[in-house]
C-alpha cells in the first residue's frame, strides 16, 4: 500500500513538474525546439535504475519497492524545487513523510503479515496434520509455498507462509514437545 501510495504522489509530482516547471522558457525568444523536460525524463529513468538496484528476492518474500518507490518520490522532490516550485516540492515532501510514517506505524493488507519458512517432519497421519493446521491458523498463516514429501510413516513439509503474528522458536519448541509425532521443526 505504501508502494502504491508514494508513486502516485510521485507520478503526479512528475506531471507537474512536465505540465508547468519550464513555462518560463517558452517566452524567451530566440529559444526553438527547446524541451528541457528532456532532462527531467532522464531524471525519472536515472533514478529507476538506482531504485531497481535496491529490490531483492529472496524466495516468494520481496524487499525494497518501499526504499524505491521512496527515492523515486524524493527525486521528484528534488526536481520540483529545483525548478523553482517550492510549495509543490514541500508539500510533495510532507506527503510522502506522512506515508512512511503513518502506513509504516499501521500496516495494512499484506504488509501486515510476515512471510516464515518452516520445516516440519511429522508422523503421517490425520491427526497431526489437523494440529500443524490449527498452529497455521493460530497465526492467520496463508501458506504461499508447500513442498511435501512422505517416507517410513513420516511427513515432511517445507512450507513459506504469511503469518501474523509469526511463529516463535519457543513455540515452535512447545509444539514439539505437546506433540509426540513430531520430529523436527524449524522457523
Amino acid at each position: 500500500v505504501r508502494t502504491h501510495c508514494i508513486i502516485a504522489c510521485t507520478s503526479a509530482l512528475f506531471m507537474i513538474l512536465s505540465k508547468y516547471a519550464f513555462m518560463d522558457l517558452v517566452d524567451i525568444s530566440g529559444i526553438r525546439g527547446a524541451d528541457p523536460a528532456r532532462i527531467a525524463a532522464q531524471v525519472v529513468s536515472g533514478i529507476s535504475f538506482l531504485g531497481a538496484g535496491v529490490i531483492f528476492k529472496n524466495g516468494n518474500s520481496i524487499r525494497g519497492l518501499t526504499t524505491a518507490a521512496g527515492m523515486w518520490g524524493t527525486a521528484a522532490v528534488g526536481m520540483a524545487i529545483g525548478a523553482g516550485m517550492y510549495w509543490v516540492g514541500f508539500i510533495e515532501a510532507a506527503i510522502l513523510v506522512a506515508i512512511q510514517i503513518i502506513l509504516h506505524r499501521f500496516p495494512v493488507g499484506a504488509d501486515a503479515l510476515t512471510t516464515q519458512e518452516i520445516l516440519v517432519e511429522m508422523a503421517d497421519t490425520q491427526e497431526m496434520q489437523d494440529k500443524f493446521d490449527e498452529l497455521l491458523k493460530k497465526h492467520r498463516g496463508q501458506v504461499t509455498e508447500s513442498s511435501l514429501t512422505r517416507e517410513e510413516g513420516y511427513l515432511r513439509m517445507e512450507i513459506t507462509a504469511k503469518l501474523e503474528p509469526p511463529i516463535t522458536h519457543d513455540e515452535a519448541l512447545m509444539f514439539m514437545k505437546e506433540n509426540s509425532g513430531v520430529r523436527r521443526i524449524s522457523v
